[in-house]
Formats: C-alpha cells, sequence, structure tokens
C-alpha cells in the first residue's frame, strides 16, 4: 500500500489498520516522507495535454482523494510521513512493513527520476531514509518507487544503504521473488495484482471497470491458484470508499486457504 498523499494517511491508514486487526492480517505499507506533488510537473503536464494515460482504466483524484483531499494537497502540500509521524509508529508497533516511496517529493521522483545521475539518486533516497529514522522509526529496508519509475542505478543505492528489497516491478507471468542482476543478496519484487496498463491500484481498476464483487471474486480465486500474489493499491482509496471491496477480497484469499502476509515474509521464505 502506497502511502503517498495526507488522505492517504488519514483517514486511509486508519481504515486500513482497523480491518487488519478484524481479519488478523498484516500489510506492507511504503511511505512518501515527503511532499505529495510537484507543481511544475503539475504544470507540465497540462501544457502538453498528454493523451499517455487514456488507455488506463482508473478513477479521478476526486475520487480517490475526496474534492477536500484534493484541495488540500493542491494548497498546503504537506510532507505526508513527516506531517504524521505518530501514525507510522502505529503501522510499526502493530506489526505491519514500512518501507520507504521515494524522496523529498513523490510527484519529482515519479516523473524526473530516471534522467538523475547517481549522486542526485542517493540524496533523495538518503533525505527519506534519514527523515524515518530521525523520527525514531526503524531503519527501512523495503523500497518502491513513485509511479514505478525505476533508477538503473537505484538497486545499487539501495544495497550501499542497507535496504534487501525493490518492489518496482509488474510483470505478468514472472517469478513473485527474484534476485537482483546487479547486486548481491538483493531481491526484486513483483506486484501481480493490479490494473494494467499502466499499473494502477487493483481495487481501483475494478470500481473504475464497474467489475461486480463476484466479477472480483473469480479473479482472485485465479490469482490464488496461481500461488502468491502482491496486490497492489492506495490507502486513500481502499481505506475509504474501496474498504469493503478490499475487505470482500481478503475474505475470499482467507477462505481458500490463504494467508495475508508482509512482504517480509515472503523475502525470507
Amino acid at each position: 500500500m502506497d502511502i503517498d498523499t495526507i488522505a492517504c494517511m488519514h483517514p486511509g491508514v486508519d481504515g486500513l489498520l482497523s480491518l487488519a486487526r478484524e481479519n488478523d492480517v498484516k500489510f506492507s505499507f511504503f511511505v512518501n516522507m515527503g511532499r505529495a506533488i510537484s507543481y511544475s510537473a503539475i504544470i507540465r503536464k497540462l501544457v502538453s495535454k498528454s493523451n499517455k494515460d487514456n488507455q488506463v482504466v482508473k478513477l479521478s483524484s476526486v475520487d480517490k482523494l475526496g474534492f477536500g483531499g484534493v484541495l488540500k494537497t493542491l494548497l498546503f502540500n504537506s510532507k505526508v510521513g513527516l506531517s504524521h509521524p505518530q501514525m507510522l509508529h502505529k503501522i510499526v508497533r502493530e506489526g505491519h512493513d514500512l518501507g520507504l516511496h521515494g524522496g523529498k517529493n513523490h510527484g519529482t521522483w515519479q516523473h524526473n527520476a530516471r534522467s538523475w545521475g547517481k549522486t542526485k539518486l542517493k540524496e533523495e533516497v538518503e533525505w527519506g531514509f534519514n527523515a524515518m529514522t530521525q523520527i525514531g522509526l526503524p531503519a527501512p529496508n523495503l523500497f518502491c518507487s513513485p509511479g514505478f519509475t525505476t533508477h538503473p542505478d537505484l538497486e545499487v543505492v539501495l544495497a550501499e544503504l542497507g535496504f534487501l528489497a525493490l518492489a518496482d516491478d509488474h510483470l505478468e507471468g514472472a517469478k513473485l521473488i527474484s534476485p537482483s542482476l546487479r547486486v548481491k543478496d538483493f531481491k526484486r519484487i513483483n506486484t501481480t495484482m493490479l490494473g494494467q496498463p499502466g499499473a494502477v491500484g487493483y481495487v481501483e481498476n475494478s470500481m473504475a471497470s464497474v467489475l461486480f464483487p463476484d466479477d472480483v471474486a473469480i479473479k482472485v480465486k485465479k490469482s490464488f491458484m496461481q500461488g502468491d500474489a502482491v496486490l497492489y493499491d492506495h490507502p486513500c482509496l481502499v481505506g475509504r470508499h474501496g474498504l469493503d471491496r478490499l475487505s470482500a477480497i481478503i475474505k475470499v484469499w482467507l477462505g481458500l486457504g490463504g494467508q495475508v502476509v508482509p512482504l517480509r515474509n515472503l523475502i525470507e521464505k
């Protein structure tokens, strides 16, 4: 679950933690400690009138964040993780994974990270790493990039800082956990349950596609038959308007004899 806006943090994470307690399951959260949006990237997108996302079936920002959430993000653009340290400590205290999701600005990473030099990349990751440890959180060892925007040197930089795995892959038919081809004792995590193309949230895609719960249940059962799976989405949706749908997915999975565990359990297998 990627925490990349204030609406994801609250009330989104609240809802997910309650759901986890009710079902005795654990999630993996990835938090962006910096700001949610890049104003310059938004302006460039508006000017270019890019249509590359038109093929992706997804919800609008208002659908996910609510009008108030969108307004707060645009007007204040607060540092997401740093503004809610108590919530992050609660995630860890209740036994969930808490990884890092980018650096100083979610939007800047998503739109620009592939063009950065290694020095700039390391500076961004170190900023997020230090932001977590300076407020008393455990040093993160799991990472995922905003927008699945992976820099060529990211695995090397992460390994240098003590990270164990990168969750940036979303390849159909690939292994769930695979060793890095560049870094010894480093793992890559493949997200298997998400909306394609464009890699949007699984629950978001099902809602935007107007799939009925029974249709989703059939897809979940098919995923179960294929083995372990990793589901991707955002607390701003699945911790609020999508909570019932995520709850139904979990119940189907558990009913088939599966478990919902943090990613560290899969990495340590």
